[in-house]
């Protein structure tokens, strides 16, 4: 079992092997591939089964989808705000990149875009109408699962109180699904 989970600033890995009776807990207050450095455990602890592991999660990742091809068409649904639900729309065909629309808002480019096995990451800068605080430019990380014909993920508003110098992030449900054209 392998759980990988990265928020905002930091990540977190379970490597459950109990076949090999290992376990390995990573935490780790940077986003960054935690994979590999569980692997060099395993292997220090057990020779041969990190690199029977790498070789397996590399097959997997392979199969699971090709890194680096964004998915394409258009993806709409919904970001769940704090109870009240604002619509979304995700265009992967919009030249020259992908954009993403919030409300009745203009689209917006989508940046920073980090794509791994299914995974996005990415951000988006604009005036959304967020209850985190309305009337003020927001900056959206997207951590986004994308499958066939849903996106289901996070997108996280940075939000600063400087006058405690603070900085933390709202997260909000995003779920889309991908339209089908007739």
């Amino acid at each position: 079992m392998l759980a990988d989970g990265q928020e905002l600033g930091g990540a977190a890995l379970i490597l459950l092997l109990p076949k090999h009776q290992l376990a390995v807990v990573l935490l780790a207050n940077t986003n960054s591939d935690l994979f590999e450095t569980a692997t060099g455990i395993v292997e220090a602890i057990d020779p041969g089964v990190g690199k029977d592991l790498l070789q397996g999660m590399q097959r997997l990742a392979a199969r699971w989808t090709a890194a680096g091809i964004l998915p394409i068409g258009t993806f709409s649904g919904s970001l769940d705000a704090n109870g009240s639900t604002i619509a979304l729309v995700l265009d992967f065909d919009a030249k020259p990149g992908p954009i993403l629309r919030i409300g009745d808002g203009a689209p917006r480019a989508i940046s920073n875009i980090e794509w791994d096995r299914g995974i996005l990451e990415a951000s988006v800068a604009g005036d959304f109408p967020l209850p985190s605080d309305k009337d003020r430019n927001h900056e959206l990380d997207l951590a986004l699962h994308v499958g066939d014909s849903t996106i289901d993920g996070f997108a996280t508003d940075a939000v600063s109180d400087l006058k405690h110098f603070r900085q933390y992030g709202v997260p909000y449900v995003v779920h889309l699904s991908k339209v089908t054209v007739h």
